[in-house]
């Protein structure tokens, strides 16, 4: 044979070979590969297939913790039925089949095949009482599945496969491991003989603990905080803990923002409460899932703290950690908020409102502002707080002049230092949750009153820092 005849035999046999590996791999219905132990196909037996109770349900669990659905079913044949795995849609699902034993099967005849597919809630007791007509409580079927050890699908060694017996009732258990907080999807397909039978586990996944992450007080004034001050509280809830052992610490003695001890709310107020999270749960899926147990946090607003330190008049914000004991995360907390009015009231020459809003600016040149600061006191003084107000904020306060008799202003020209900004501001990730200037107020007569601070939120967005 001639050099270039064993050249074209060479190529030819290469592209045979080719031509049978990608029939192989890629038409051949993805076969386990050889030594594996796949699910036995070939011609359909003529048997029926397998009863589920239900193929599909939805249901809650909690972040980070491993879960499963078990999946009932009966085998209505007078022979037995070999059960494999085609594949399964989530790569943290594994697949067990469980067989009940004789002595533990329930005697009542089974329910025909109109049951399979039948739309049940994720309760195996409801899953049970639909395919044999029982009516039992999850406990009953908890027991009923106590030390049976399953069969799984899926191995190390590859695919396998298992025998369901004639007449045999059982279940199959989809496990996934903890996942992030969400909406999750876990099915699998099995095979038995050529029949395909698909059943799917929708999962919402949501922390141990749920709370709001911000409420606010609104605009207040002084008055509103004498005697018992002004109280909100925060509700603490969980979709999958039927307790929590909440802490909360002892407020500081100069700080006018109390914060009281967990209550649990009893079952009426869970309810109640369920309804109003039902209803925004429409509009916002934050609220969306059942509430096993829930607690207040009562936070009170004060006139002043227990050592007389008067409340900060204008905007005021506090950071309430929510500790739990058993779920510890020392970056839960709520955000209380709101804005309290009092002796010297803000107001604007630049249309920015309440608060000092620098926008977008340049990083390298800095950004000013000037608001106007009223007060009725006509012996009041006004002067920058530079202890308490963030390193990158500056301010320079003029006496503009009296109103008559009653009253005086002030101009605050606030400015963002050139090139000191770590990025936009307020921003909790770049230290900056607090941006503000401060102010003290000081009156005339010291020894009766005692200094007032006043705070004055800013925002902005520097480019180029």
């Amino acid at each position: 044979m001639k050099q270039s005849q064993w050249t074209i035999a060479v190529i030819v046999l290469a592209a045979l070979v080719f031509v049978v590996t990608f029939a192989m791999n890629y038409i051949g219905g993805g076969r386990p590969p050889s030594g594996q132990k796949g699910p036995v196909e070939g011609e359909d037996d003529g048997l029926k297939a397998l009863v589920f109770a239900q193929d599909n349900f939805r249901q809650e669990g909690e972040e980070k913790v491993p879960g499963y659905a078990d999946f009932w079913f009966t085998n209505p044949n007078d022979k037995e039925v070999t059960l494999g795995l085609d594949k399964g849609n989530c790569r943290c699902t594994s697949v067990e089949v469980f067989l009940l034993p004789e002595t533990r099967r329930p005697s009542v005849p089974i329910v025909g095949p109109t049951i399979a597919g039948a739309v049940c809630p994720g309760n195996p007791a409801t899953a049970f009482q639909a395919l044999f007509g029982l009516t039992v409580v999850p406990l009953a079927v908890a027991h009923l599945q106590e030390q049976i050890s399953g069969d799984e699908l899926v191995r190390p060694s590859g695919y396998g496969s298992t025998t369901v017996p004639a007449s045999a009732v059982g279940w199959v258990r989809l496990n996934w491991h903890g996942e992030r907080a969400g909406p999750h999807n876990h099915g699998v397909k099995l095979l038995q003989g050529l029949k395909l039978l698909k059943l799917d586990a929708g999962t919402l996944l949501h922390t141990g603990v749920r709370y709001s992450p911000k409420i606010g007080f609104g605009v207040l004034r002084e008055e509103h905080l004498k005697g018992k001050g002004r109280t909100r509280n925060i509700i603490v809830w969980s979709s999958t803990r039927r307790q929590l052992h909440l802490e909360q610490e002892e407020s500081s003695p100069s700080d006018p923002v109390k914060v009281g001890e967990p209550e649990r709310l009893s079952v009426s107020e869970i309810e109640r409460l369920q309804e109003r999270h039902d209803a925004l749960s429409k509009d916002d899926p934050a609220f969306f899932g059942r509430i096993l147990c829930a607690y207040r946090i009562p936070v009170t607003l004060l006139a002043e703290s227990s050592n007389g330190t008067p409340f900060d008049l204008g905007s005021f914000q506090r950071r309430i950690p929510i500790k739990c004991k058993e779920l510890p995360d020392p970056e839960r907390a709520v955000l209380v908020t709101g804005w309290l009015r009092g002796i010297v009231e803000i107001g604007s020459d630049e249309g920015t409102g309440s608060e000092i809003d620098f926008g977008t600016f340049a990083s390298e040149s800095g950004a000013t502002r000037r608001i106007t600061l009223y007060t009725e006191d006509p012996d009041l003084t006004l002067d920058f707080d530079s202890k308490r107000t963030p390193a990158f904020l500056k301010a320079v306060v003029t006496r503009q002049k009296k109103d008559g008799e009653t009253g005086q202003s002030w101009t605050l020209e606030a400015r963002v230092v050139s090139g000191e900004s770590p990025g936009r501001f307020p921003l909790r990730e770049n230290g900056t949750e607090d941006s503000a200037i401060y102010l003290i107020a000081r009156f005339k007569d010291k020894t009766a009153k005692a200094p007032r601070h006043l705070r004055i939120p800013a925002r902005g967005t520097p480019l180029g820092f």
